[in-house]
């Protein structure tokens, strides 16, 4: 797809992210799955570097007018003989515009939420988006509510949606008490920590909090999982790629360099190179990015 081509071309410093965010403006009016889930791809990896700067609010009503038409368009609920595709796009739009500040997606579901707790089931297709929306703009109680579904779910599918969601929250103290949820005692099975692992990293102080976590509980989680275990390496990995600083890449390779894990010492090299990338990106075409999201 062209606009792969370009964000591709992007990160590889031939074109400035300003020809990346103008031609996605172009699929204002697209309704295929498969270009606007690329579409919402980039925009993620954009979102993960644009957060780091004093423009991101800009950036979010750049988001809110690029998926204004297709939330419209798909709305809510299912429609009779709907495209499974659509199905599993809806999610995806309303999960976006969620977390760009759209009052009435937010205040839906939260309504949804409400009334999902109380009896009155979510279709499963956007539980996903409801129960992230909810989660990001909750409180304490928004929490328990999730962890009391958590406990209830019997389905695999259900318990991951709903430990990712529990990650999602804006306020730092209840990022951190997910993490204690989600590591100690046997709330969640260890296959599934990195579910609300993920989750919690989905924002920039989200992943402040679980680097200092992972800092701290390191010798404990190597205990837990076994010093040859896969799982480290995918904690390293979805936990640390996302930072945009030199100097938090120094910092996770000093603090791996000493902790004597030789199993992710692939994947700390990997994440270091990715930060250190990303931090080029941003410092080359931050000015340019902020001059053309003034316009917001």
């Amino acid at each position: 797809m062209v606009q792969n081509d370009v964000a591709a071309l992007c990160n590889a410093g031939h074109q400035s992210f300003v020809d990346c965010l103008k031609l996605l403006l172009s699929y204002k009016d697209e309704d295929n799955f498969t270009v606007w889930k690329s579409i919402a791809s980039t925009i993620g990896d954009l979102s993960s570097l644009i957060e780091y700067t004093e423009y991101f609010n800009q950036y979010k009503k750049y988001r809110l007018n690029l998926f204004s038409s297709i939330q419209k368009k798909l709305g809510w609920n299912a429609t009779a003989n709907e495209d499974p595709l659509v199905a599993m796009l809806r999610p995806i739009i309303l999960t976006i515009r969620g977390k760009s500040g759209d009052q009435e997606v937010i205040d839906e579901a939260n309504k949804r939420f409400e009334q999902h707790v109380n009896g009155n089931l979510i279709d499963p297709n956007i539980r996903g988006a409801v129960y992230n929306i909810a989660s990001r703009y909750g409180n304490e109680n928004t929490q328990e509510q999730l962890r009391k579904l958590y406990k209830e779910a019997v389905m695999n599918e259900e318990k991951n949606r709903l430990l990712n969601a529990m990650g999602q929250s804006s306020n730092p103290a209840i990022i951190e008490s997910t993490l204690q949820f989600v590591f100690e005692g046997d709330n969640v099975r260890m296959q599934d920590i990195y579910v609300g692992v993920i989750g919690c990293v989905s924002s920039r102080i989200g992943r402040d909090i679980v680097w200092k976590f992972l800092q701290n509980k390191w010798t404990t989680i190597v205990e837990r999982y076994g010093e040859k275990s896969s799982f480290l390496t995918t904690f390293v990995e979805c936990c640390l790629s996302g930072f945009v600083d030199e100097k938090t890449a120094s910092e996770i390779q000093s603090f791996f360099d000493s902790a004597n894990t030789p199993i992710v010492t692939r994947a700390v090299k990997q994440v270091v190179e990715t930060i250190q990338m990303r931090s080029k990106v941003l410092k080359r075409d931050s000015k340019a990015i902020e001059e053309y999201l003034s316009q917001y």
